[in-house]
This record gives C-alpha cells, sequence and structure tokens, in this order.
C-alpha cells in the first residue's frame, strides 16, 4: 500500500493548491497503474467481476474507467478518426430492456474509437459528424451489422464506403 500526504499550500488568490504525483490522477484515491489496470480489466469483464478482483466498490469502477478515458482523449488529442482505413460497427445490448450500445472499432490498430448510447440511424449521423473531411475517401471496408442503416446512411450522407 503506498500512502502520501502531497503538500498543500493556501493562496490568497488561488485558493489550496496541492502537488500533482507522477502516479496519481486528479481528483482519484487510487493510483494511476490501478486504475489502467482496471479500466482495462473492465473491457474484458463486467463491472461486478472487476471490482471483486481489483477488491474495490463496483460504484468505483465507471469513475475509474472515465479518468483513464479522459486521459487516453487527451493524449491523442482529438484524432481519433484520422487514419482508419477500416472499421467495424456492432450494436450490442446491455442490461434487459433491450438497451443498446453502438461501438466503432479500427480493425488496423485493434481498438475502440467511438461509443454512443443507442442504435440505428440516428447513431449513425451522430457518427458521421465526428468524421474528419476527407475520411470517406480513405476508408476501404466499412462493417456494420445491420446494414440497411448503412445504406440509408450512405445514401443520405452521400458516402461511397
Amino acid at each position: 500500500m503506498l500512502e502520501y500526504a502531497p503538500p498543500r499550500v493556501t493562496c490568497a488568490d488561488h485558493g489550496v493548491t496541492v502537488a500533482m504525483m507522477p502516479w496519481a490522477r486528479r481528483k482519484s484515491t487510487y493510483t494511476r497503474d490501478f486504475e489502467q489496470q482496471t479500466a482495462l480489466l473492465n473491457v474484458h469483464a463486467p463491472r461486478s467481476a472487476v471490482s471483486r478482483l481489483m477488491r474495490m466498490d463496483w460504484k468505483s469502477v465507471g469513475p475509474v474507467c472515465r479518468r483513464v478515458a479522459d486521459d487516453l482523449r487527451a493524449e491523442q488529442g482529438p484524432g481519433l478518426f484520422d487514419g482508419p482505413r477500416s472499421i467495424g460497427v456492432d450494436e450490442t445490448s446491455y442490461r434487459k430492456g433491450h438497451k443498446y450500445m453502438t461501438v466503432v472499432v479500427d480493425h488496423d490498430r485493434g481498438r475502440v474509437i467511438w461509443m454512443h448510447q443507442g442504435h440505428g440511424q440516428k447513431v449513425f449521423d451522430e457518427l458521421v459528424k465526428l468524421f474528419v473531411y476527407g475520411t470517406y475517401l480513405r476508408l476501404l471496408l466499412f462493417s456494420w451489422v445491420r446494414s440497411w442503416v448503412v445504406v440509408v446512411g450512405c445514401r443520405v450522407h452521400r458516402i461511397g464506403a
């Protein structure tokens, strides 16, 4: 277990300032490595299993994953859609009651580049909004399980994929 009390300074202009630690994220009680391990496990296992394995409350898994994702977005910048030659889109259900999530994967890099709650034409429209100008021309492969959404969406947005 790692315990450390970082120095705190009270400034009249800026308020209380706490020194940044290289092993911790802002507003987190866990180390950076612990959070990254938790987020990686949560990609492949349910939240309840991750919480048992990491010995943490299951309600903490979501915020940990959110912090890791925010850091990754800040490191990678806005260009997640720059460069993919082949993407796959899948709509997966979670929980009971037909709740869906749409996931976009860059096949070349083997990583998730976008997720959105819901499925169908509206989600396809949101996906199209995020593409950088000219990306359509670089796509060689575009796979989607529900092909009617792609056909209609490509016609509406005039995509030649």
